[in-house]
């Protein structure tokens, strides 16, 4: 049964379906049907190697004829599946025109076959033929087998090794080749019948070293239904072996009068006598070739992807002597690899056992340092690469495994990848560099600092104690492009600042972050000190957990998602700021002097004025080429301040809640304010100024606060508080339609004409 859910799983139940069909349908032939032929079923397991494969198989066969003009020769099919011992599928599937000749007392033959194999997950194919010629007393037997043209037949597998500085690849080829076997039947002993065969073979690939040996068989049929074999082969790439097979056949006969033959001795017999034994029983033998695509696995060294070998630096930490970064034999520092040049600069230097480097490193231009802690996966010509011994830290950056004690110095075109840091990651005038996958935790200062650099990348990192978390300026010549991704920053200065001082561009791109920062701004991009332009491409799934001078402030940048032309849309898609536990102290997202269209997308924020700080929830300023929206889901939750503080920009804001709770000024104030705002429900709440204050709006204006409660402490220009006053019809302004007379000392709404 287990056999049988394999051959299944193999899809050979439908192979089998379809010949049967063919079977019936080729029996029904009314040719067929009146002339004697011979079928066989055959079962066959086999022990042992054989040239291109290992451990042996079992295998299923139909020898079906098709189309037979008498007794003397034979058009067939031939199908067969075979189950390697460990699970693998094979099949051959093949066709041949047999025929004997009286006066050589002689059968002659050709045939061709297609053959399949699955290996370790790959396909591979062939075609094969093969010519034979079968006597009373000597037989001869000659395949060739040539892989399919249009298959990949050069394959990789998932084994790599070290070895020196390189790093090995296995690989899997189907080889090319042909064989041939010369036989002499012995005549036969009771019911056995006995061949003994010798000859030799050759197989080999542009990959591989070739495979030139000799083979012996010996195979003894009893009757003609059990059939034992053993074959031995030696050639110097598959070495020496030996394999046992043993077959069940059944033949399945239809016959009109027996017809003698001189070759009688020779029959195999399924009743163990002769007067059924004619020329149709020969001319039904099995025919012999390989059954299984030979294959061979070798090695070739990984390359990049212009055909560079790729090169490793070994760095083990504590390693006694002075070592030479090999596999075998790895330097003990950091330090010691990246002095190792010109090969460092080419090289990755990796940590394949992890461990603690006491020292400050600083990088050799083009380098790439990586640890054994995360999964390392490196592309290369042949696809992408997984470094063994990496992944032993998994996803969890508290766990890395490899530490370096001390400050690192990037350089041009350089890779840190999965290290706990305990200092500095700095770089000034660098030229490509990215940091990837790691912790930096308690540097003395910042925790990444790059000046003067351009294209750095920042990604997967978790940054915790550090005075700022990520500070990048650009007061140089070269335009700077920063983009940081999927990293959580806690600091007790800003967790993320770009500032842009000279006359060259800045390009920041930040996604799926979290920013932490206990005295400073969550995420700050201030282009106004420089005479270039600051832009921002991405800014997309962010949170800021909590922040003492701001959530999120933009100052004088260009939101555009590709540069060059008009600026492109950017989207947040969401954006959290705060929590109802944990506010943002000041402004919750900022815009000052900002041009684009930016979609906030799912936008909450929560925030309180602090000291000194006016505290709006969404501050937009001198902003007129903005464009500014966000979606159904949003949230303002402001306390001590105005939830919304908007003038100079063009809205299309949308809201589920914009709550107000003890302004000190306005709870809302709109100043030249174009658009749309649409509001679910609007609560502002003991408001020290009128609630809501519009002034020079520029039409169209429209404003939908929805449900609208109101409590003023004190009217325009009047001394009291105010009854509170909800509001449940929608309020526009632009028309000035459905508002309370405007100028009433009390009221609620205070409005600038």
């Amino acid at each position: 049964m287990g056999l049988l859910r394999v051959l299944l799983g193999h899809g050979l139940m439908n192979v089998f379906r379809s010949l049967l069909l063919v079977a019936v349908s080729l029996v029904s032939v009314p040719a067929l049907a009146q002339e004697p032929w011979v079928s066989r079923l055959a079962a066959r397991h086999s022990i042992g190697d054989g040239v291109g494969y290992e451990d042996g198989f079992t295998s299923v066969d139909w020898f079906l004829p098709l189309l037979p003009d008498g007794d003397n020769d034979l058009w067939f099919a031939d199908f067969r599946g075979l189950v390697s011992n460990d699970s693998e599928f094979s099949s051959n599937v093949g066709s041949g025109y047999r025929w004997y000749t009286p006066n050589q007392n002689r059968i002659y033959g050709f045939n061709a076959y297609w053959d399949t194999r699955q290996f370790d997950g790959f396909a591979f194919n062939q075609a094969g033929v093969g010519f034979e010629t079968l006597g009373e007393c000597i037989d001869f037997e000659a395949n060739a087998y040539t892989p399919a043209v249009n298959d990949t037949n050069h394959r990789n597998l998932e084994v790599l090794e070290f070895a020196g500085n390189d790093l090995l690849i296995q690989t899997i080829n189907a080889l090319s080749g042909a064989d041939f076997l010369l036989g002499y039947n012995i005549p036969a002993m009771h019911e056995f019948h006995t061949r003994v065969l010798g000859g030799g073979y050759y197989f080999d690939s542009s990959e591989t070293a070739d495979a030139a040996g000799w083979r012996v068989k010996l195979e003894t049929a009893f009757r003609d239904w059990l059939s034992v074999s053993a074959v031995a082969q030696e050639d110097d790439l598959f070495g020496r072996n030996v394999s046992v097979s043993i077959e069940l056949r059944k033949p399945i006969e239809h016959k009109s009068n027996a017809i003698s033959s001189s070759m009688r001795h020779m029959f195999r017999s399924h009743t163990g006598g002769h007067h059924d034994d004619t020329i149709r029983h020969r001319l039904a033998d099995p025919v012999q070739r390989q059954q299984q695509i030979a294959l061979t696995i070798g090695t070739e060294n990984a390359t990049d992807m212009a055909s560079a070998p790729l090169t490793f630096i070994h760095v083990v930490p504590g390693v006694a002597g002075t070592g030479n970064g090999t596999f075998e034999d790895p330097y003990g520092t950091i330090t010691d690899a990246m002095d190792d040049l010109p090969l460092a600069e080419t090289s990755i230097v990796y940590t394949p056992q992890g461990g603690t480097f006491t020292e400050p490193v600083t990088l050799a231009s083009g380098t790439e340092l990586r640890s054994n802690g995360p999964s390392q996966v490196i592309n290369s010509l042949q696809g992408p690469l997984t470094l063994p011994f990496s992944g032993s830290s998994g996803d969890d950056l508290t766990a890395l495994s490899t530490v370096i004690n001390g400050d690192v110095d990037l350089k041009d075109n350089t890779l840190v990848h999965g290290f706990a840091i305990t200092g500095t990651v700095s770089g000034n005038d660098v030229t490509s560099a990215t940091v990837d996958t790691s912790r930096i935790s308690q540097p003395a200062t910042d925790a990444i600092t790059l000046i003067n650099s351009t294209e750095i990348t920042l990604i997967n990192l978790l940054i915790d104690q550090s005075g700022r978390g990520i500070f990048i300026e650009n007061n140089g010549g070269t335009d700077l492009t920063v983009s940081v991704q999927q990293s959580s920053i806690t600091s007790a200065g800003h967790a993320f600042s770009a500032v842009a001082a000279s006359g060259s561009d800045l390009t920041v791109a930040i996604a799926n972050s979290t920013a932490t920062s206990t005295a400073g701004t969550g995420f700050m991009v201030d282009g106004s000190a420089g005479t270039g332009t600051t832009f921002v491409s991405q800014f997309q799934d962010n949170t800021v957990a909590e922040a003492d001078t701001g959530g999120v402030i933009f100052t004088d940048v260009i939101f555009d998602a590709v540069s060059g032309g008009a600026p492109d849309p950017v989207s947040f898609s969401s954006l959290l700021v705060g929590s109802a536990t944990a506010r943002v102290t000041g402004n919750g997202i900022s815009f000052t002097d900002t041009v684009g269209d930016v979609d906030m997308g799912n936008v909450n924020i929560f925030n309180e004025t602090g000291s000194g700080l006016t505290g709006s929830g969404l501050f937009v300023s001198n902003s007129p080429t903005l464009t500014l929206s966000s979606q159904a889901g949003s949230t303002i939750d402001t306390i001590e301040g105005p939830a919304l503080n908007l003038s100079d920009v063009e809205t299309a804001l949308v809201f589920d809640s914009v709550v107000s709770v003890d302004s000190s000024t306005e709870a809302a104030a709109f100043n030249t304010v174009k658009g749309a705002l649409s509001v679910t429900t609007t609560v502002m709440d003991d408001a020290f100024n009128p609630p809501f204050r519009y002034e020079d709006i520029l039409n169209p204006f429209t404003v939908s606060f929805g449900d609208t409660t109101i409590k003023s402490l004190q009217g325009s220009g009047g001394p009291g508080p105010v009854p509170d006053i909800t509001l449940h019809n929608e309020v526009r302004v632009g028309n000035l339609t459905g508002l309370p007379a405007a100028g009433t000392i009390y009221s609620p709404l205070f409005i600038y004409q």
